[in-house]
């Protein structure tokens, strides 16, 4: 009796220190992905990828790790590997709507929408995702993309309904509505978008557009000059930057 006891003792032990381990490996892993995570945002690449190399040599399977893989690799314009990492979250995780909806982004950017919408679908499938007015924001814009006008609409509002903040779903019913030339509805989208995300340069850009076409030219000509100050380095600014230049150009014309 005394020996069994031993015996068990000894499993027990075995099995509190493997529960240990296997915590400790899960945390290690957790915390290289999260510093990843913040280097992926400031677009900081190769520090990111060397944490998750350490986080895959910790646990090589685990899906999320081949997402933010993917997600490096799209930013930095290599889409074969981007597309092979996230197919490998998939295939170690069939029910990866966080990968479905990256490898349908990547597929947007290639130009290939009716293949995006095939993954964003697959995203929204899975009755566990957390975030699905990403997917379906994505999915309206890709409808967009096809000239589906009337069903982009209907998708970004049912993702504003999943979550009425997310400026993202917000800009794109506003370009959308610009697009069909109804000013004032595009205004009223971009500016809920400026209300929930002020930093928006995005949104200040196109709402500098509206009201440019509108022939409100010095609000034009406000919005513009405060995207430069935002976000100086983006391709917001950029694109302010010609547009003032433009204006500039309008008045000296206009003068001569």
């Amino acid at each position: 009796m005394k020996k069994f006891f031993l015996i068990f003792l000894g499993i027990v032990f075995l099995f509190l220190n493997s529960c240990t381990s296997q915590r400790y490996s899960f945390q290690r892993s957790n915390l290289h992905k999260q510093i990843a995570i913040i280097y992926i945002k400031q677009g900081r690449y190769s520090d990111a990828l060397r944490e998750l190399e350490i986080a895959k040599r910790i646990d090589k399977n685990d899906p999320e790790v081949y997402n933010l893989f993917g997600l490096i690799y799209i930013g930095e314009g290599e889409y074969k590997k981007a597309e092979k990492n996230l197919k490998k979250a998939i295939k170690i995780d069939p029910l990866f709507s966080e990968a479905y909806n990256n490898l349908g982004s990547l597929k947007m950017l290639e130009g290939d929408y009716k293949l995006a919408i095939c993954f964003f679908k697959k995203a929204l499938k899975n009755p566990f995702y957390k975030k699905p007015y990403l997917a379906r924001t994505n999915l309206g814009w890709a409808y967009y993309k096809l000239g589906e006008k009337k069903k982009a609409i209907n998708t970004l509002l049912k993702a504003l309904k999943e979550n009425a903040q997310y400026s993202q779903a917000l800009i794109y019913l506003g370009l959308i509505y610009m697009d069909k030339g109804k000013w004032d509805a595009a205004e009223f989208y971009l500016k809920r978008a400026i209300r929930i995300e002020e930093s928006s340069a995005e949104a200040r850009y196109y709402l500098a557009e509206i009201y440019f076409r509108k022939g409100e030219i010095d609000l034009a000509k406000s919005l513009w000059n405060a995207v430069i100050q935002l976000a100086p380095q983006s391709k917001w600014a950029e694109f302010s930057y010609q547009r003032l230049f433009l204006l500039k150009k309008l008045d000296s014309l206009k003068k001569s």
